[in-house]
């Protein structure tokens, strides 16, 4: 490991999480959908990991550009949102390993909790719903809700400002390059999140890398009540 991987962790007050590769195992399930959805045409993986925590407006514009979709980019947005949440109602996407874990450890100390993502807030909530991870958590922040989206920090800073808690007592999960930079721009304690799989690019700018929430929960020397 790297040794921006043993920065020593800060006091935290607040945890906000980032959802897709990071609370669970969804990038194989979205491209699966995203197959399905713009069929005939075709895409691989390749293309599609550049998407990766770009949000559904980048996404909808990405379609317009690249197979001609029809009607604007909110429609088709609004579109491909509502597909993705069909077909991940009729799915159970698991949490990722050990995030149930970390949730009970947080809640057991009176850690305050939030969701930051680039999703639509019915896919997050359905995510979340289905992977039995939706209780842990006091708010969820979307990026309908704010002006910019990642790789600004405006997700981040509205997330903390609802948990009313300063950044400085906050931490960030994220897995995605344009995920961390919004939470470094926000001027959050980022740690990486390379558990999925296949895992991000190594983030350099992270204050912290790990590759399980098991691994953060050793740092940090948290352990959950059975």
């Amino acid at each position: 490991m790297k040794n921006q991987t043993r920065q020593q962790i800060p006091r935290f007050q607040a945890v906000i999480f980032d959802l897709d590769g990071v609370l669970a195992e969804t990038e194989t399930v979205s491209f699966q959908i995203l197959k399905k959805y713009i069929e005939p045409h075709s895409v691989d993986w390749d293309d599609y990991e550049k998407l990766i925590g770009k949000g559904s407006k980048s996404f909808a514009e990405w379609l317009k550009t690249h197979f001609d979709f029809e009607g604007t980019v909110d429609e088709i947005q609004n579109n491909a949102n509502t597909f993705r949440v069909e077909q991940i109602e009729q799915m159970h996407v698991p949490g990722m390993p050990g995030a149930a874990e970390l949730l009970q450890s947080l809640k057991e100390r009176h850690v305050k909790l939030a969701v930051a993502s680039q999703s639509d807030i019915r896919w997050v909530r359905s995510v979340l719903q289905t992977s039995d991870l939706l209780q842990y958590f006091d708010s969820i922040v979307t990026s309908d809700e704010v002006d910019k989206p990642k790789p600004a920090p405006d997700i981040y800073l509205k997330a903390a400002k609802i948990l009313e808690t300063p950044i400085s007592a906050c931490l960030a999960f994220e897995d995605s390059l344009i995920g961390i930079d919004s939470a470094i721009n926000a001027g959050i304690f980022t740690i990486q999140l390379r558990q999925s799989a296949p895992p991000p690019p190594f983030a350099e700018t992270a204050n912290l890398v790990v590759d399980s929430f098991p691994e953060f929960m050793r740092l940090a020397k948290l352990k959950a009540s059975n």
